[in-house]
């Protein structure tokens, strides 16, 4: 296989294949929020994939109200598209 572009953003690999230019490897993430998914097949890759995101903090910072805030957001995010995909959801956090 040779790559012939690398994008950064979903929607523009999406965008890409409905104008038949050719694949595009998503994660389920990406895919959940396509907002061009209408002409598209999406065929799930065996086995699944496990992708863990990490929240990066300075080294000795406190969190701030801010970031505690986004976090709890975040964390109601995860557990809402928890609900609906098998196999997504939050893994205990470790440092």
């Amino acid at each position: 296989m040779r790559p012939a572009a690398e994008v950064t953003q979903s929607s523009v690999a999406c965008a890409l294949v409905e104008a038949r230019a050719g694949i595009a490897l998503l994660d389920k993430l990406s895919i959940l929020y396509s907002p061009t998914s209408q002409g598209l097949d999406f065929v799930p890759l065996l086995p699944d994939e496990r992708i863990v995101g990490r929240l990066v903090l300075a080294a000795g910072a406190q969190p701030t109200a801010a970031s505690r805030e986004f976090c709890g957001e975040l964390r109601g995010l995860i557990e809402e598209i928890a609900e609906t995909i098998p196999g997504f959801g939050l893994v205990s956090a470790s440092r």
